[in-house]
């Protein structure tokens, strides 16, 4: 028989679990790392600081999960991208990590106060790469991408970019924000991030965000680009292949 766990038993902080908390944590996270104990355990270390490792027991196979993360890291975040297919064309994931980070850029300068460097940057090339007028420290990262559900690990280096990544994700999966909880809730099992479960719950309630960006710019041509810059992103990102801009608008606002 197969038992589940968080935790380190060897400290006596360990929670038992049922599979179906193991599939939300590990489900698209890559193994980045290995190690062989011997004949009774082994280790697998995957992406986003968690380890899953495997005890042979009397009674049967133990799985543990554990965080790897240092206190007062910056979590990662595993995000979905609209793809189901097992074998994705590059260009669309390419093109979807592009928009994921367009938009970051887009809030991230909005927090910052410096959205009006947009403007100016779209009116000399509508398709300029937006991210660029961050610090480079603010620039999103990624570690690994996981077939089937073409789940990614983004990291942001600074704290407070990651506030920007919640914004996005609220913004973009307005149907699928219980599922994205759900996660967060798996998660928390694993490591602490009650603090953004509940920023993420608060920024689902700011629907009216993304259609208040371009009014913050200066001129009439600046928040024209803008908003044409956000909508076609926005598309980019969630329009699977062959699906067109009026099915992805109905999905998203459901029935």
């Amino acid at each position: 028989m197969t038992s589940f766990s968080i935790g380190m038993m060897e400290i006596g902080d360990e929670v038992s679990i049922e599979f179906a908390d193991v599939v939300q944590i590990v489900q698209g996270r890559a193994i980045v790392s290995a190690a062989d104990w011997g004949a009774e355990r082994l280790e697998f270390g995957l992406s986003g600081r968690v380890m899953l490792r495997i005890f042979i027991e009397k009674s049967g196979l133990h799985a543990s999960l554990i965080s790897t993360a240092n206190p007062g890291d910056v979590p990662p975040l595993l995000l979905k991208l609209a793809s189901e297919s097992h074998r994705a064309p590059i260009k669309e994931i390419e093109a979807r990590l592009r928009a994921f980070r367009t938009l970051y850029a887009i809030v991230r300068l909005d927090e910052l106060g410096e959205l009006s460097r947009v403007g100016g940057l779209l009116e000399s090339n509508a398709e300029a790469d937006i991210e660029e007028l961050l610090p480079s420290d603010e620039h999103l990262l990624i570690e690994s991408i996981g077939p089937g559900s073409w789940l990614v690990t983004i990291w942001t280096q600074v704290r407070n970019s990651y506030n920007a990544v919640l914004i996005v994700v609220s913004l973009l999966y307005p149907r699928g924000r219980e599922a994205f909880l759900t996660k967060l809730d798996s998660e928390a099992k694993l490591k602490q991030i009650d603090a953004e479960r509940a920023a993420f719950k608060l920024l689902t309630e700011r629907t009216d965000y993304a259609l208040s960006l371009a009014d913050k710019m200066p001129t009439e041509d600046g928040k024209k680009l803008l908003a044409e810059r956000v909508e076609a992103e926005v598309l980019r990102l969630l329009t699977s292949t062959g699906e067109s801009a009026d099915a992805v608008t109905k999905r998203l606002l459901g029935p």
